[in-house]
């Protein structure tokens, strides 16, 4: 293969990521939403969803070490970026590689804020359950062995009533 059918190869590699990366993304937004509300279901469906996505970028992931090494450069961030050197011509694959390096960095972005919505929600049921079983939630010390354990508590455990 000459440089004119890898660049091309790579650019192509990369648009494809992109428009994969951007339907993550949209599903993030989605998932974000859904989380805020209390179906369940529709919250296990995304996770599947999301679960397809990231299986479908690792596929890409090995897709573009592979173009990299038949190009020459090592399947790594100093090879993306040596190619990307060779390759481009007007910037092209460079915008393309910048452009899906911040799509990610806001995939990855929503991910956290996502996860800090399902831990406050476990924390919240946590709390709730705690209760019902008659003790105070967050009333931890540290015992003789130095683990953590639950202070008794004088509460009349809802379940038992």
């Amino acid at each position: 293969m000459n440089r004119l059918e890898i660049c091309k190869k790579f650019g192509s590699f990369l648009e494809a990521e992109i428009q994969c990366v951007k339907l993550l993304l949209g599903h993030m937004e989605q998932e974000q939403i859904v989380l805020g509300s209390a179906d369940h279901s529709s919250i296990e469906d995304m996770s599947n969803r999301k679960l397809q996505f990231m299986d479908r970028l690792k596929a890409f992931d090995e897709k573009g070490a592979k173009v990299l090494m038949e190009a020459g450069f090592a399947p790594d961030r100093a090879g993306v970026t040596a190619c990307i050197e060779w390759c481009d011509f007007g910037n092209k694959i460079k915008d393309l590689w910048e452009e899906f390096t911040s799509l990610f960095a806001r995939c990855r972005y929503l991910n956290q804020i996502n996860q800090a919505i399902i831990e406050t929600r476990r924390r919240h049921i946590h709390q709730v359950l705690a209760i019902l079983h008659g003790s105070i939630p967050g009333n931890q010390i540290y015992g003789p062995s130095g683990h953590v354990s639950e202070k008794s508590c004088t509460l009349y455990s809802l379940i038992k009533a």
